[in-house]
């Protein structure tokens, strides 16, 4: 052994070397298991001889005390408002509305509606349609149904909206037979809305209505006309001619406008 070695040897009284062969372990930590703490005002207390005062807790606190502990919230306790603040909210003053109070036409203006239609899924539709604005609707499913219907009650309606190709009776012949059924009674027997008109308005409604026969369509008996499909917020210009002669001028036949509808004259 080298002097230097014997020399450190003999100091320390130790083997430097054996140290090194130690090794220190620090026993792990044992974990505890969570507890979810009890209900406020539950758990028992021992006297400790400290002197506790009251505490007063508001009602909103200690529900949400109680739902943190519910959801095992990690977030910390946010403490209550103190007394007297109030929570506000700043809310924009609304719009004053400029819509009007009623989507349903002037009770004067309503109207009894006679349609003869085959096909039941247009017919449900201008039901619906009418029915929404305030109208009463009665569906025939024939031109002969119509015919009937307005001539056993004539006094009922005030306007007739009338398909063309149907089967059993068409709606020329339909109409015709109104005509002549007015043409053998009186006025008593009109409801009062025809009584303005001097007859009940009939509208033609189909599809394969053409310009060039409008003066057929005058001759038969109608006082106008609608193509399919139909357009309502038309028809519903159209209807106020009933009752507004200014409404029905407006709506009068031109020529090039024929696919919007319209009456044939202004009374």
């Amino acid at each position: 052994m080298s002097p230097r070695g014997r020399k450190l040897s003999s100091s320390s009284g130790k083997d430097p070397l054996a140290s090194l062969g130690t090794v220190t372990h620090t026993p792990p930590s044992t974990l505890q298991p969570t507890k979810t703490p009890p209900t406020p005002g539950t758990q028992n207390v021992t006297d400790s001889g400290v002197p506790i005062g009251a505490l007063r807790i508001s009602e909103r606190e200690l529900k949400q005390r109680m739902q943190q502990q519910e959801d095992h919230s990690y977030f910390p306790y946010t403490p209550a408002d103190p007394p007297g603040t109030v929570e506000t909210v700043s809310t924009p003053p609304a719009p004053t509305s400029t819509a009007p109070t009623s989507i349903f036409p002037a009770q004067s203006s309503l109207l009894h509606v006679l349609v003869a239609e085959d096909d039941p899924v247009n017919a449900k539709i201008v039901q619906k349609r009418l029915t929404k604005l305030g109208h009463t609707v009665e569906l025939t499913g024939n031109g002969e149904a119509c015919a009937n219907a307005f001539c056993s009650n004539s006094k009922n309606f005030d306007l007739v909206l009338m398909d063309i190709q149907m089967p059993i009776v068409d709606g020329y012949t339909a109409t015709q037979r109104i005509r002549e059924h007015e043409a053998n009674s009186t006025s008593n027997d009109m409801s009062e809305k025809a009584r303005q008109n001097a007859r009940i308005p009939i509208f033609a409604v189909s599809a394969s209505l053409v310009e060039a026969e409008r003066q057929k369509y005058i001759n038969i008996g109608f006082d106008g006309w609608l193509m399919k499909p139909i357009n309502f917020d038309r028809v519903n210009v159209l209807l106020k001619g009933i009752s507004d002669f200014e409404a029905r001028k407006s709506a009068i036949y031109q020529p090039g406008q024929w696919e919007i509808g319209g009456w044939f004259d202004h009374r």
